[in-house]
Parts: C-alpha cells; structure tokens; sequence
C-alpha cells in the first residue's frame, strides 16, 4: 500500500513538470475611443510601474491592428502599466501565468504633444 502511494505521488509530480508547462502571461488589450469606437494603429507601450510608465522606461512596445487589438505574448507574471502614444489615459492589470489576460483601455485625452 506504501508503495502505491508512493508511486501514484511520484507519476503526479512528474507529471506535472512536463515542458508544456506555461512560462509566461499574455495581455490582449482593446484601445477604443468613445468618439470613435476602436483605435487602430496606436502605439501601445507597457511598463513593470507607473513610475516607469511615466518616465518612458517602457519594457515592450507594439501597434495596435485594424481591430485596435495590441498583444503582450510572453509577460512574466506581475502588474503591468499600458499607455498609449497620442493619449493621455492609461491603466494597469495583474498578469497571471499561462493566462490570457483582456482589458480594454479607454481613451478620452487626447496628449496634446506631451508625448
């Protein structure tokens, strides 16, 4: 009986350890204006704080699509600041492993040249 416990707790843990384990977090974020709906072709910048965030230390950057969709493929789990090129909102979401996170980020500021 020993034994079997044994072997049945070995074969889980092993298991567990496969290669197709997540290594990462994602972020599909949706930029939408509501004047105009989606925002399309919008530099997206994401930071590990606000203070970076503010100061310009991005950690990544993409453009969003037609869609106004911008992806964060391989995100270590944490909370991530996201910003945009030509507005002044911005927002924040906790990143879990293996997860796809959504959130949509609402811009009504325009920057105004700031950035």
């Amino acid at each position: 009986m020993i034994f079997t416990f044994f072997v049945v707790n070995v074969t889980l843990f092993m298991g567990s350890c496969s290669k197709n384990d997540p290594q990462s977090g994602m972020l599909t974020l949706l930029v939408m204006s509501p004047v105009s709906g989606v925002v399309p072709w919008e530099n997206v910048y994401i930071a590990t704080s606000l203070e970076n965030l503010q100061a310009r230390y991005y950690l990544d950057s993409c453009l969003t699509n037609e869609d106004g969709y911008a992806k964060f493929d391989t995100l270590s789990p944490g909370v991530y600041w996201y910003d945009t090129q030509h507005w002044e909102d911005y927002g924040a979401v906790e990143i879990y492993l293996g997860i796809d996170t959504h959130a949509i980020l609402w811009v009504n500021t325009p920057a105004g040249g700031k950035k």
